[in-house]
């Protein structure tokens, strides 16, 4: 007899469906046999099986052929324990055959008991997808499998649990609710309302949050380059319903805690800069997703931006770029999204001394052109601002006292920006094309931007990112229209982009 068992399977961020075929006693069969394209956590799958079996009391086939459909399709994890241990059982007849609107997920400990599994929200909406009315999933994935609506879920600690649910419908009381996380509870402490001076670098912020850009940050050490990128959460909407089961699945799959997810804080990532190039873009041996999936949808600081391996920073450009990434080897590939704002910070010199009046920098001239060219020109390119932040005086910051207003005042602006937006191009000004630019830009101001970059040495990308910019300050400005004065503040924060080019062409 075969019997066939639902489930399903990772693919990138999303889930496949995946039936679980089970043979027992076939002559063509010399053991425990596992085709479909499985890796070796899921070969490995038939010493857990076996052995869960034999604590829970049946006997196991000496003949058992596993087919995990369909084929072309990548199969791995840990998952599948569950289905094909059903599905020997089923096959077998100590089972009734479960209905084929059931999927089934876990994996098994050796004494029978069941474990949680990561991916569980993708993969419960790829059931969802595939049909399925009810998902048998393990106890500790409960909370975050009812995540998904319109389907029930049955959590399961044993197999003995799964047996009962299968013959009589008797299903285990459900978890206790988790805590509830507010949104203002799980939000930074960290606002502009906290930051002393750096109007440029505030300004900066609310012009990134407002049109989705992204910033460089350049000044000396412990001028506030850190503060001004952990606050820029706190002028970002919350995630939207789609967002939040989009970033969620992302979390899932890398094992992450989803608690700020859930209630809608966008992620922000900060990784050190000895992190690998797999460790920022994703892949590996079992591909994962990287920091910048992991901040898609939020932010991706990198500070001490020269620091990082020069493949790593160049890693950056595709997805800075297309918004996803794309993994492909030789057995298979993935595909993460990667829609993030990045924040970058550095120091102008390796010494970090110049441009202070502290002191002098002692940094030779190879020094510091060996430290700019840690940088390229194509991933400069792809930043939008460019801010020089200076320290501010320590009288300034001892008599300064918060009044509370800044961070509610500019988030009521940047979401009618952002409103703005997508009624009128379904999206923000940092997507837009040079077409859609053009459109939206007074004749003068396009005359005198045109002019303008004849004189400098912006490129054609860096050019597009000004005229971006500008989009977004006329947004903020309640203008129709792109105006000089506008074109004039972007231009602005690109002046590291020609300081960068002179200073490597000199």
């Amino acid at each position: 007899m075969i019997a066939k068992i639902n489930t399903a399977a990772i693919d990138g961020i999303k889930g496949v469906s995946v039936e679980v075929e089970v043979l027992t006693g076939n002559s063509s069969a010399t053991a425990f046999t596992i085709v479909g394209l499985a890796d070796a956590a899921v070969r490995e799958s038939r010493e857990r099986v076996s052995s869960a079996l034999k604590a829970y009391g049946a006997s196991v086939p000496d003949k058992v052929l596993i087919n995990l459909a369909p084929a072309e399709v990548k199969k791995e994890g840990t998952s599948f324990d569950l289905p094909m241990a059903v599905g020997i059982l089923s096959a077998c007849q100590k089972i009734p055959p479960p209905s084929r609107a059931v999927y089934f997920l876990g994996e098994l400990s050796l004494d029978s008991s069941i474990k949680e599994v990561r991916g569980i929200l993708p993969l419960v909406l790829a059931a969802k997808k595939g049909g399925a009315e009810s998902v048998v999933v393990p106890y500790n994935n409960f909370s975050e499998a009812k995540l998904v609506p319109d389907i029930e879920i049955i959590p399961v600690s044993t197999i003995k649990d799964v047996i009962m649910y299968i013959e009589a419908g008797i299903v285990l009381d459900s978890p206790s609710s988790s805590t509830v996380f507010s949104l203002d509870s799980q939000k930074s402490s960290i606002t502009l309302d906290s930051i002393v001076g750096q109007t440029l670098g505030k300004r900066a912020l609310v012009l990134s949050a407002a049109g989705g850009h992204n910033v460089l940050l350049v000044g000396p050490p412990g001028c506030g380059k850190s503060m001004l990128a952990k606050s820029l959460p706190s002028l970002l909407p919350p995630l939207s319903e789609k967002e939040k089961l989009e970033t969620a699945s992302i979390y899932s799959i890398a094992g992450k805690d989803l608690k700020k997810i859930l209630c809608g804080i966008r992620p922000f990532r900060s990784p050190h800069h000895v992190i690998t190039d797999v460790g920022l873009i994703g892949g590996g041996t079992h591909f994962k997703p990287g920091e910048v999936s992991l901040a898609h949808n939020g932010v991706l600081f990198l500070d001490e931006f020269p620091e990082f391996k020069r493949s790593a920073l160049e890693a950056l450009r595709a997805p800075l770029e297309d918004k996803r990434v794309q993994i492909v080897r030789a057995r298979g590939g993935a595909e993460y999204p990667a829609n993030f704002q990045l924040i970058a910070a550095m120091n102008l010199c390796p010494c970090g001394l110049l441009g202070t009046d502290e002191d002098e920098c002692r940094c030779t001239r190879s020094a510091l052109l060996s430290y700019l060219k840690k940088i390229s020109a194509p991933i400069l390119d792809r930043i939008d601002l460019n801010v020089n932040v200076h320290k501010v005086p320590l009288k300034d910051l001892l008599t300064s006292t918060s009044k509370g207003s800044l961070t509610s005042h500019y988030r009521r602006e940047i979401k009618a920006a952002r409103s703005l937006q997508f009624k009128r191009q379904g999206k923000l000004n940092k997507d837009l094309e040079k077409d859609e630019l053009l459109k939206q830009i007074e004749t003068n101001a396009l005359h005198y931007f045109s002019e303008t970059i004849e004189k400098t040495s912006l490129t054609a990308r860096s050019s597009l990112k000004v005229l971006r910019v500008a989009r977004t300050i006329a947004d903020l400005n309640k203008e129709s229209l792109v105006k000089k004065e506008h074109l004039l503040e972007a231009l602005s924060f690109k002046a590291f982009d020609r300081l960068y080019r002179y200073a490597l062409a000199a």
